[in-house]
């Protein structure tokens, strides 16, 4: 193509331009025309302008004339409309088109190619659980419902899209129904529980079949309708009651502590926003998931149930409160009554152990008392014995020495002659003569009055009667 001629898609204008150095040309009349059939080559009118810009009957001008009208034969773009001979490559109210599957952006949203570019498709009359938006958290269930639509819908999948009265939203995602073979997609994920209907206006092209396939996951029991899916609003309602039927059955005892009460009343308080948060839930916009999929009265009902679960949760939690409170107030007083008493029994212990500590304190004293007695008795009787042995040593010494300066006593008077007896046996010859005083005497004697005699160790004597201890010298 010249430089001179370009060839661009207008949005805003609805109709093929072109454009030269020195005029530009819009036909409405080809943009009515793209908007509801196919076209097939420009109108004869437009003949004479190409042929005044590039010159009548030369061969430049017939040449680029072919070209120009090879080129508006191509296709129209109408809102972003392209046609192509042999098969519509975009988007036409009340058409359809073939495309393949690009992506799963999520549960209701898919990328697709056809015409040469990548589209994004909203899929008519269904709303899925949100699970992309970065400005909102999970829905329950969103991941599900992304992976539900990524079964169904594989890259590279042949799909039809089928357009009702608006072709794009706010956001420039085309709107339409999604065809895998005849099977309506849009329909498939409100069969699985995973989407509600919706209406926006004036698109309701596929909203009965929706509808349909919804009522079949409900009645079901699937997907956002499925007590065993812990997020769904019936999950909800259903661990409610089980909570409250488990808390009339964990209910403590009249007299249980303080601790237990406290247990008990976490465990309300619990359930308490369990069912706030679904209330809250129950309250929102009943326009998207996944209240759009219950109708006023039953989202009535529900809330009903939740208040009146709530309800008694309440009061419940206000009577044991103060039955808390109680609780706490006597197990203070049982504790402080204890504290009086281990204080009494520390004091009554602290005094025996005073009274212990003071006897053993006396018993250790009259211990050293009379250890110190007995070593004082010992003492004095050592020195009495020493003195005694001294006295002694003295009166011996003195006998001693009163003996030697007194002649020897003379020998006591025999005893009378016995009887005449038979003749005895021959007497063993006389023992010699003692060399001392006293020598050989074994009689009584008195060691205290040292006399004249000595034993055979040295030591003196006084010879006494046995009877009278009168002395005998």
């Amino acid at each position: 193509m010249p430089p001179s001629i370009r060839t661009s898609p207008r949005r805003t204008c609805g109709s093929w331009w072109i454009r030269t150095a020195t005029r530009s040309a819009c036909s409405p009349e080809w943009g009515r025309r793209c908007a509801s059939s196919w076209y097939t080559g420009p109108p004869q009118h437009h003949l004479p302008f190409l042929e005044q810009t590039f010159g009548k009957g030369t061969g430049l001008s017939s040449l680029l004339a072919k070209i120009a009208i090879g080129v508006l034969s191509v296709g129209v773009v109408t809102t972003g409309a392209v046609h192509v001979l042999g098969g519509p490559t975009e988007a036409t109210a009340g058409g359809s088109l073939a495309a393949s599957v690009v992506k799963v952006v999520d549960g209701d949203t898919l990328d697709v190619r056809y015409g040469g570019e990548v589209h994004r498709v909203r899929l008519l009359n269904v709303d899925a659980p949100e699970s992309k938006d970065p400005n909102r958290p999970v829905e329950c269930l969103g991941q599900a419902a992304s992976e539900f639509l990524a079964d169904q819908l594989p890259v590279g999948r042949d799909v039809t899209l089928e357009f009702d009265v608006d072709l794009v939203d706010p956001y420039d995602r085309v709107l339409a129904g999604v065809f895998k073979d005849d099977v309506l997609i849009n329909a498939e994920i409100a069969r699985a529980g995973l989407g509600v209907p919706v209406y926006f206006a004036p698109n309701k092209q596929f909203l009965s079949q929706v509808e349909s396939a919804h009522a079949e996951a409900e009645s079901h029991q699937l997907g956002l309708y499925d007590p065993a899916a812990e997020c769904s609003i019936p999950a909800q309602l259903e661990q409610l009651r089980t909570a409250q039927d488990q808390l009339a059955q964990a209910t403590p005892a009249e007299d249980a502590s303080a601790a237990e009460i406290a247990a008990f009343l976490e465990q309300i308080e619990r359930e308490q926003s369990g069912a706030a948060a679904l209330l809250l839930l129950l309250g929102g916009d009943s326009s998207v998931v996944p209240l759009a999929g219950y109708t006023a009265d039953d989202i009535a009902e529900m809330s009903s149930t939740v208040h009146g679960i709530d309800a008694t949760l309440t009061t419940t939690h206000a009577a044991w409160s103060d039955k808390h409170d109680q609780a706490v107030s006597r197990e203070a007083a049982i504790a402080e009554r204890k504290v009086e008493e281990q204080k009494r029994a520390d004091e009554a212990a602290q005094r025996a152990a005073e009274e212990k500590a003071e006897r053993a304190a006396e018993e250790k004293a009259e211990r050293e008392a009379e250890e110190k007695v007995q070593r004082e008795a010992e003492a004095a009787a050592q020195r009495e014995a020493e003195e005694k042995s001294q006295r002694e040593e003295e009166q011996r010494r003195q006998a001693e020495e009163e003996a030697r300066r007194q002649p020897p006593a003379p020998a006591p008077a025999p005893a009378p002659a016995p009887a005449p007896a038979p003749p005895p046996a021959p007497a063993p010859p006389p023992a010699p003569a003692p060399d001392r005083p006293g020598a050989g005497y074994t009689g009584c004697r008195d060691y205290s009055k040292p006399g004249p005699y000595f034993d055979d160790k040295g030591r003196g004597y006084m010879p006494i009667d046995c009877k009278t201890k009168a002395p005998l010298a």
